[in-house]
């Protein structure tokens, strides 16, 4: 392989990983935080979650 070759190879490595990591820290995020991507965004029909809308629409009371 020239050189060439392999830095393309290393520069394409380097892009997916970064874009993995980045997937791994959004997963991370919203789980930890209780979240889920689609019902942050809005109420969406193709979300997969089927009480996820229902937990966020309602009002928590607060406790003073």
């Amino acid at each position: 392989m020239t050189v060439t070759g392999t830095i393309a190879t290393y520069v394409i490595a380097a892009v997916i990983l970064v874009a993995f990591a980045y997937g791994i820290y959004h997963i991370y995020c919203n789980f930890f935080r209780g979240e889920s991507s689609c019902c942050k965004e809005g109420k969406s029909s193709s979300c997969g979650c089927c009480g996820c809308h229902e937990v966020h629409d309602r009002k928590v009371p607060s406790s003073k």
